[in-house]
């Protein structure tokens, strides 16, 4: 801003203006400066723009945001994304990016960060920001997602109905109906009745109502729970014709129970049932089998009763009672299983079902052979406790000394199969057993020379070297130890033990009276000195 300032100087005695006056022009200039005293201003607000659901991440969705300030001086101006409680995701979803910056103005553009769905949401609100370091502005941003067809049809309400077989042709079954996956225009939607078995039903392309075609016969299906299965495909019409790819057809499956009229009894799965039972089946255990149940009639017709026709009262029932159709549970319900006993080793069992409020009462039956299995549940036994016999002093290695049996009341490898025979104790390192047959033997001798254990170190000439000597005791040195020692050591024995190899691994030992071992005759040793090897 700029002005001139003048001064006069009046020459006149009476102080009149005049000619003569001296004057004088003075210019003067006025800066003002600038202060950060205004607030950012977004211009062509609203704003507002639409978006394809499959938009890529890293689309630019929106550039026309302007920012502008009076003032300019301060920092160079931002904008930024606002989160909402109402839309907690919009800054999520989209970034807010700036491609100009200065103090008194600012563009930018709004970049998709997240895949978008219609179905989940069609519009976000996005609270933008601008701020030039002092003062803050605010504007909204409503971005609308657009529809894609890119969802099949989505079928809708109940796909199971039951129908008497006695009903007319033209009887309405069901109504079947789906809708456009896409909701934001949906497109119109036709029927297709891909399987029919014995081509019972007929259905309405536009209105989706499916009805008989022709007498129904529930004892001509192969199932003879009289269930169908039917297969259902609903198009979308693309510009008047159906569609026929993944993105415009949807399949599914319609289930329809034919009931029979009011003459069947209450029907098993089977007539016959087999299961096998070890004897060690606990109690309360029920039985591995799938047996069901079912009366197709309706109300009191539906209603029966189970029992059991089980003499040996081993086996129990569950439920007792059921209208229409149940699963069935058969429990070991008193006493205990033993296989051993041969009256137990199978059972026959007759399993009824008859109707309790009819008249007159159908029933039907079943039949449950239960097979029980043997288990390792018995130890192998001796017949007696101990046993003695005698051997020669000079009986050879090989030499059979006696045979030794067990029994065991199992059945194949729990049983005597399964029986191996050991020996343990002291002095049964002279004997040896056969595993299979239990029959006792005298033992190989022992080997000779220098022992060495592993790692021992090899002798060197001139070092003395021990050997040990092992030989079996003579008759007079028995009579010898045994009159010297027999107050101190008594009768020794030897363990004769019997190991079923079956699942249980039990044994029993029996002690087998032996002669007392001659210690110092047993075992003796020498020292030598090794010469020079040559």
């Amino acid at each position: 801003m700029s002005f001139s300032v003048s001064i006069r100087d009046r020459v006149s005695a009476t102080g009149i203006e005049s000619e003569n006056d001296n004057i004088v022009n003075v210019p003067i200039t006025i800066i003002v400066l600038d202060e950060n005293d205004n607030p950012p201003e977004f211009q062509n607000v609203p704003y507002e723009t639409e978006v394809l659901e499959n938009a890529l991440p890293g689309t630019t969705i929106f550039d026309g945001i302007l920012v502008t300030d009076r003032d300019t001086v301060g920092e160079n101006l931002d904008v930024s994304c606002i989160p909402q409680p109402q839309n907690p995701d919009a800054c999520e979803k989209f970034a807010i990016e700036v491609t100009e910056s200065q103090q008194d103005r600012l563009t930018a553009a709004v970049v998709l960060k997240q895949p978008l769905d219609y179905n989940e949401r069609m519009i976000y609100q996005v609270l933008l920001d601008a701020s030039d370091g002092l003062y803050n502005a605010s504007a909204g941003l409503e971005i609308h997602v657009r529809d894609v067809q890119n969802a099949p049809p989505v079928f809708q309400g109940s796909l199971a109905a039951v129908i008497n077989e006695d009903s007319p042709i033209g009887t309405l079954v069901m109504v079947i109906q789906a809708r456009d996956g896409d909701r934001g225009q949906p497109r119109k939607i036709v029927y297709e009745l891909v399987t029919n078995p014995m081509d019972y039903f007929l259905l309405d392309k536009h209105t989706g109502e499916l009805r008989t075609a022709k007498p129904l016969d529930k004892e001509a299906l192969p199932d003879d729970t009289g269930l169908i299965i039917l297969t259902v495909k609903a198009r979308e019409l693309v510009d008047g014709v159906p569609g026929n790819d993944n993105l415009t057809v949807a399949s599914t499956q319609a289930s329809i129970t034919i009931r029979d009229v009011n003459d069947s009894p209450p029907m098993f799965n089977k007539t016959e049932y087999f299961v096998s039972l070890s004897e060690n089946t606990a109690p309360g255990t029920p039985l591995p089998l799938e047996i069901s149940v079912r009366d197709p009639d309706v109300g009191e017709n539906a209603e029966f009763a189970l029992r059991l026709n089980d003499v040996s009262n081993v086996f129990d029932v569950e439920p007792k009672l059921v209208t229409g159709s149940s699963q069935i549970s058969i429990r070991v319900a008193n006493g205990t299983l033993d296989y051993e006993n041969p009256n137990q080793r199978k059972f026959i069992v007759l399993l009824i079902a008859e109707e309790t409020k009819t008249n007159p009462k159908l029933s039907s039956t079943a039949t449950l052979t239960v097979a029980i299995t043997d288990a390792n549940d018995n130890r192998p036994t001796f017949e007696q406790d101990s046993y003695s016999t005698t051997v020669s002093e000079t009986a050879h290695p090989g030499q059979l000394i006696t045979t030794i049996t067990a029994k065991d009341l199992d059945s194949g490898l729990y049983g005597d199969q399964g029986i191996r025979y050991s020996l343990s104790g002291t002095g049964s390192e002279l004997f040896s057993v056969d595993a299979i047959t239990g029959a006792i033997s005298v033992a190989d001798c022992p080997g000779s020379g220098v022992e060495r254990t592993a790692g021992e170190m090899q002798p060197v000439a001139g070092q003395l070297v021990r050997r040990r000597r092992r030989q079996i005791p003579t008759r007079s040195d028995l009579q010898h130890e045994q009159h010297q020692n027999a107050s101190a050591r008594g009768i020794e024995y030897m363990t004769y033990r019997i190991v079923n190899s079956g699942e249980s691994n039990e044994y029993h030992d029996v002690n087998v009276i032996a002669p007392p071992t001659i210690s110092t005759l047993y075992d003796s040793f020498e020292t030598t000195t090794l010469e020079q090897q040559q």
